[in-house]
């Protein structure tokens, strides 16, 4: 048998949610909810003695932790010293060096802060900083750095080469002004001490992304045309030359790769099928002749897992309503993956990385009610030793967890979602929020853990969300049924939710809203605009309004690519565009309205919240609007995301009223 197929897991800790059992539960708060998570990403060194983790700071700025197991209290708190900066994510090069990337927020917050495109190295215990790789002259920091010389160009982490301890992979993009047709990038080998480097050689198309096998070579290119085109490319060795095998202007159907599967000349790609979801392939790097491994009849693949040495996977995630790991073979890795998800019969099981000996595992445990906990799996002793939480604080008891949801839609088609309901509640006559993931298009809603979902249900209200047509994750006839069809058959399966719900017996028809951000935002206002007699109350935030404006402004149009998408998305029919658009049709609208915007907003300009609540005044109906001017696409402070979520509920108490389940 192999190593791990005996395995008895004895917990030498709590299994689940290490909170005190014997301590008194008290009613979360809203703070409670928006408290960022003590832990965001956390990966084992190579020796799996230390542990690095992001740790989020006022502001939403993430430092780096770097701890040995067992002893927090020794902890190195590693930051960026530049102001304003923060630690974008890391690797382990080494048991005690890390590459680091940098990240900023440029013009003002934004949902995600940006990469610089600048590298870092750092020791374990926080000494010798290295600039690697910077576009910019001598920084005034305030703290002696050591730096190589400013480029023109920008560096993005490739691999961490698991035999070189001194030496990662890094590809480079060049800083140019207009990018509209995208940049061809370059690879390196790159020094972690030195920061000498030695070019390796150019993708053979624009924006690629690469692979590169177990002898850290780079073996596989692959990206889009500006027509969305999938295209793969391979080569024998590194340094030979790139040869097209994958081609979806000739192929049709869509490729992306993986991983590589057990041999240097083989690797794994998600490939679209004709109908239904995207299977797991085998693909020959010499032909790309494809053999189809693993698929699930509901879901595409949505993770992927790798051994011990990266060099095959073993398991696959999927989401059909809840969240499972597809086996393959019988390795190591997947009999403990096995082991573990009995272990924790009713949660997702995630092995975030390995030591290189693979003697230690990283696991996280968690679930749509629990944002997750990381425990070190010991293969010698078989002892899964508790590390820490990300939501420490949380009373798991008071969370709510999503159930999967199925129905057909006036057309037959099969659509999934979750349903949410406060903690002790029967699912009977609730009021109820229908709230819409963002997107639309390349974008869905998952069984895992979410805290908009969880503050809405603390307010005291179901929550419905609803993998509409047009989704990813089903298959991409699934997906392309929504292209050219906002506000049409999207938003009849979003309708067909709805009353599905009520026939259900689960909303109470007298008390439903509907609101999201983004797509979600406008789904929200075509619903009040088509359904007038359905929802009581529309939220959108940072929503789009106007889709002609999606063609002209924003950030999405900056590039051919996104032009490209822009078409397939909204269509092109004028006409259309301005009947689909909420700002054409503000007259029809009875629901109560609550609109929140970012001044800062790039992909969707505040030019949308501006037109709309101006046609609302000429239609003379009541809204009530938030505007922050230090925001953008999302909002991202603290004390803005709290505004926010108080505003909402306090909206949604006037409007539709709370099934009260603890005091704020």
């Amino acid at each position: 048998m192999r190593g791990f197929a005996c395995l008895l897991l004895m917990l030498s800790a709590v299994v689940g949610h290490a909170a005190d059992p014997a301590a008194e539960s008290k009613p979360h708060t809203l703070d409670d909810l928006l408290r960022s998570w003590e832990i965001r990403d956390a990966r084992l060194s190579p020796d799996g003695d230390y542990l690095a983790v992001t740790i989020p700071r006022a502001g939403g700025k993430l430092i780096l932790g770097v701890f040995p197991i067992g002893r927090p209290s020794e902890a190195k708190l590693i930051q960026v010293p530049t102001p304003g900066e923060m630690i974008g994510g890391f690797t382990w090069v080494s048991p005690k060096r890390l590459v680091i990337s940098i990240a900023k927020q440029f013009g003002g917050a934004q949902m995600q802060p940006y990469s610089t495109g600048e590298l870092w190295a750092v020791n374990a215990d926080g000494g010798e900083f290295k600039v690697l790789h910077t576009w910019r002259g001598d920084m005034q920091t305030g703290t002696k750095l050591n730096q190589t010389q400013s480029l023109n160009t920008f560096a993005y982490l490739l691999d961490g080469l698991r035999d070189d301890d001194d030496h990662v992979l890094i590809y480079t993009a060049p800083i140019v002004e207009n990018a509209q047709s995208g940049v061809f990038h370059e690879l390196y080998r790159l020094n972690v001490y030195s920061g000498a480097r030695s070019k390796l050689g150019r993708a053979p198309l624009r924006n690629a992304g690469f692979l590169v096998d177990v002898k850290g070579n780079v073996r596989v290119a692959y990206g889009s045309d500006t027509a969305l085109n999938t295209k793969i490319y391979t080569r024998a060795s590194e340094g030979g030359e790139w040869k097209l095998v994958v081609d979806q202007a000739t192929d049709e159907l869509g490729s992306w790769p993986i991983g590589f599967a057990g041999d240097i000349d083989t690797i794994y790609v998600q490939r679209e099928e004709k109908t239904g979801p995207d299977s797991l392939y085998r693909m020959s790097l010499a032909d790309g002749k494809l053999t189809r491994a693993l698929g699930d009849p509901v879901s595409n693949p949505t993770q992927y897992y790798a051994t011990v040495d990266g060099g095959d996977l073993y398991g696959v995630g999927f989401d059909a309503g809840k969240s499972r790991v597809a086996l393959i073979g019988d390795s190591d890795e997947a009999v403990l993956q096995a082991s573990l998800q009995k272990a924790f019969a009713d949660e997702q099981v995630e092995i975030v990385n390995f030591s290189d000996d693979g003697n230690f595992a990283l696991v996280l445990v968690s679930s749509s009610a629990n944002p997750g906990d990381f425990y070190r799996f010991d293969r010698r002793t078989k002892n899964l030793d508790y590390l820490s939480s990300r939501g420490q604080w949380l009373d798991l008891q008071q969370l709510s967890a999503k159930r999967p949801v199925q129905f057909k839609a006036r057309d037959g088609i099969a659509l999934h979602g979750y349903l949410s309901v406060p903690p002790g509640k029967e699912a009977k006559k609730l009021p109820l929020l229908v709230w819409v993931h963002g997107g639309p298009h390349g974008v869905r809603d998952y069984a895992g853990y979410d805290d908009e979902t969880q503050i809405f249900v603390f307010g005291g209200y179901a929550v419905l969300q609803l993998n509409y047509r047009g989704s990813s994750g089903y298959g991409q006839a699934f997906e392309k049924a929504g292209y050219g069809r906002w506000g049409a058959e999207m938003q009849d399966d979003l309708t067909d939710a709805t009353r599905w719900a009520i026939e259900q017996g689960i909303a109470d028809p007298e008390r439903i809203c509907i609101g999201g951000a983004s797509y979600g935002g406008y789904a929200a206002m075509m619903g009040a605009v088509r359904e007038p007699k359905l929802y009581r109350c529309a939220i959108s935030y940072v929503g789009v309004h106007d889709l002609s404006k999606m063609l002209t402004r924003g950030d999405i149009n900056d590039t051919e690519f996104g032009e490209s998408y822009l078409k397939l998305a909204l269509g092109d029919s004028k006409d259309a565009l301005v009947q689909r658009s909420p700002v054409s049709a503000a007259a029809q609208i009875e629901a109560a309205v609550f609109i929140a915007a970012g001044a800062l907003d790039q992909r969707v300009p505040i030019v949308h919240a501006k037109e709309m609540t101006e046609a609302l005044d000429r239609a003379g109906k009541k809204y009530e609007y938030m505007l922050k001017k230090r925001e953008g696409h999302g909002y991202y402070e603290e004390q803005s995301r709290k505004d926010l979520y108080q505003g909402i509920l306090k909206f949604l108490d006037t409007h539709i009223g709370r099934t009260k389940v603890v005091e704020k």
